[in-house]
């Protein structure tokens, strides 16, 4: 997971989108506190982009509000890449990468790193979990990814993400889309490198070096 994708999680962004729907649904700050149950102080402060609310506050928000999360906080937020019918096709179907389907693996880690960090980071949309649950069974946890996530003999994918979750909240409280600096980022992904491998990966390399050899030769 050497790339770093940035997710737009911005304090502008959420009080833009934030204040359009309290107009478009006629909501008053006094009106939105009754609704929900926050605070004025609260709903000022999001309002003017001081603040953005916990994923759960997010939730009951956008229940409210008859949106959804993702347009909420993140519209800006997509893979940049167009994923391939062939691609989702062997998502769903469950087959097993063949010999001659590097271009799938490919696609795969590159999808892969995307969905993992938008997990870290932020929350994914129930299509990318959906998705991100199909590629887990090309995963290998190390050693060192259970004990550090604390898996025990549960390697389910429920209990992976569950106990992700938990360790990035353990780690950096649930301020971390707005709170993490950079250098905390990158050491974050560099853990998940040491705690996830993808199954074919090392045979694809020594594939593409034998190659290039054969190619000096």
């Amino acid at each position: 997971m050497n790339r770093i994708y940035t997710f737009n999680e911005s304090k502008k962004i959420f009080a833009e989108n934030f204040k359009e729907l309290m107009e478009k649904k006629k909501y008053t700050v006094e009106l939105l506190a009754k609704k929900t149950g926050y605070s004025e102080i609260s709903i000022k402060k999001w309002r003017a982009g001081d603040r953005i609310p916990t994923f759960e506050t997010l939730a009951k928000l956008a229940k409210v509000f008859k949106t959804t999360i993702q347009k909420l906080y993140l519209p800006k937020s997509y893979y940049e890449k167009d994923i391939t019918p062939e691609f989702l096709d062997f998502l769903y179907q469950q087959r097993e990468i063949g010999q001659t389907d590097y271009h799938l693996l490919l696609e795969l880690v590159d999808y892969n790193r995307y969905l993992v960090q938008k997990m870290l980071f932020s929350f994914l949309t129930p299509e990318e979990l959906d998705h991100l649950e199909s590629i887990y069974r090309y995963y290998i946890i190390t050693d060192k990814g259970k004990s550090s996530l604390n898996l025990n003999d549960d390697l389910s994918f429920e209990s992976f993400y569950t106990k992700s979750k938990e360790y990035v909240l353990n780690k950096y409280g649930p301020s971390l889309p707005y709170k993490i600096t950079p250098l905390e980022q990158i050491q974050l992904i560099t853990d998940f490198n040491q705690y996830i491998r993808i199954k074919y990966v090392k045979e694809y390399v020594t594939l593409l070096w034998q190659k290039k050899l054969l190619l000096k030769w």
